[in-house]
């Protein structure tokens, strides 16, 4: 019987690989992160953007502060790309133990690296204090909100915030008032509890969006505000 226990805390953002010195790496990371199936571990993650992207090299360890990361595996990466890519990677031999650590080391084509943040997977069948008190359906919603440059924050970013009973493969969508479509990511395998996403309006008007959640076929709709 499959089990599925998801690592801690999940953080879908937009955010860098590292930076070194000024240089700025060619992949933004939207999201990372692990779950135990049956006898593996699978591993997703997603980039907004890819500039000179050779791959991901997929390493894990068990102890985070003996720096001691073994490549288990790699990803080839899409090379130049403006459009949102998906990754996966499944361990199908994790070490016998509670805790297992992983971590991305992204190359580009001419040599250089850097590393995502690190996750962490449970390989137990429970995990004390996570995931309580989770709702019969799913939810999400987006804080702060209103948000942009002309409301109390001073950015033109928010979080939407999922909250799912049982891991699902989700689809996000955020449309505007003419029903078109400004940003999306599709098809994406989220796991119980809470995830996160950041959503950058940017590039858009003032005005009332909608953030849309699609699990099977069931769909909820949320407003957002956003202020220029």
């Amino acid at each position: 019987m499959s089990r599925i226990i998801l690592f801690n805390v999940l953080f879908l953002a937009t955010v860098l690989f590292a930076q070194e010195g000024e240089r700025v790496l060619p992949v933004e990371l939207q999201y990372f992160y692990g779950v135990f199936q049956g006898d593996s571990v699978c591993l997703y993650w997603g980039t907004a953007t890819e500039v000179n992207n050779y791959g991901f090299q997929v390493q894990r360890t068990l102890d985070t502060l003996s720096n001691n990361w073994e490549d288990i595996g790699f990803v080839f990466g899409h090379g130049n790309s403006n459009s949102p890519k998906d990754y996966s990677y499944t361990d199908e031999t994790p070490p016998d133990t509670d805790i297992v650590y992983y971590r991305l080391k992204q190359i580009d084509n001419t040599g250089n690296f850097e590393y995502s943040w690190i996750v962490t997977v449970s390989l137990v069948s429970s995990v004390s204090g996570k995931n309580e008190n989770l709702p019969r359906e799913f939810t999400i919603t987006n804080f702060p909100n209103p948000f942009g440059t002309g409301s109390k924050t001073s950015v033109a970013k928010t979080t939407a915030e999922i909250l799912l009973p049982v891991p699902e493969r989700v689809s996000v969508v955020v449309y505007n008032s003419l029903g078109q479509i400004v940003w999306k990511r599709k098809n994406i395998l989220l796991p119980k509890g809470k995830s996160f996403f950041h959503i950058d309006l940017h590039d858009e008007s003032s005005g009332i969006y909608f953030l849309s959640l699609k699990v099977g076929n069931k769909r909820i709709v949320h407003k957002m505000i956003f202020i220029k």
